[in-house]
């Protein structure tokens, strides 16, 4: 089994330690914070001050829905509330969501906040994504694949995380969804909120 180094996590989660997540090794979590334009996800606010008080890297993603996405990006920013050292993710999988939506919401996030978000998607990016993209090539991928990962070569090279499951237990916090990083901790905590 890979090396859990985050967990991402939403109001379905029931995370009670957080304190026990860093003794096993997590380095940060990733929560939901909203979807579409009008849902915020009730314990991001909380979860944030209680993550990081534990030391935990905090980062927040967004469930892309078809619609108005430069709005969805605004909405996000919004209720997320990032700072310098909050990672960003785009979360990619809704098939009514094209990549022309995603790269304009990646690209909105990126003009506001001036930090590089991250592509969460699995079965969706391959399906859509034919060949390399140039653009998307400038974002990292946030792989959800269980089972030996397989992903987009031609666009990435290699995932940036991978979430190997979605029935994890880290730290007596089950079940819940465990990324894996290549390299360590220290470098991940150096990337983590795509700031340049």
């Amino acid at each position: 089994m890979p090396t859990p180094f985050a967990i991402d996590a939403s109001h379905w989660n029931v995370i009670t330690d957080w304190t026990a997540l860093t003794t096993a090794g997590i380095v940060g979590v990733i929560h939901k914070a909203t979807e579409s334009v009008g849902y915020t996800d009730p314990t991001y606010a909380p979860r944030r001050q209680q993550a990081t008080a534990a030391g935990l890297l905090w980062g927040a993603y967004h469930f892309l829905r078809p619609g108005d996405i430069v709005g969805q990006a605004n909405y996000f920013l919004a209720k997320a509330k990032p700072d310098a050292h909050t990672l960003l993710a785009a979360d990619h999988e809704d098939s009514a969501v094209s990549l022309d939506d995603l790269k304009l919401f990646l690209r909105t996030i990126s003009d506001a906040v001036e930090q590089s978000p991250v592509v969460y998607s699995g079965y969706l990016i391959k399906q859509q994504l034919s060949g390399a993209d140039a653009e998307l090539a400038g974002y990292r991928l946030w792989l959800a694949h269980y089972g030996r990962p397989v992903w987009p070569t031609a666009t990435w090279p290699s995932w940036w995380l991978w979430q190997f499951t979605d029935q994890g237990s880290v730290g007596g916090i089950a079940p819940v969804d465990v990324n894996a990083y290549r390299y360590d901790a220290k470098r991940l905590r150096a990337e983590w909120s795509g700031t340049s």
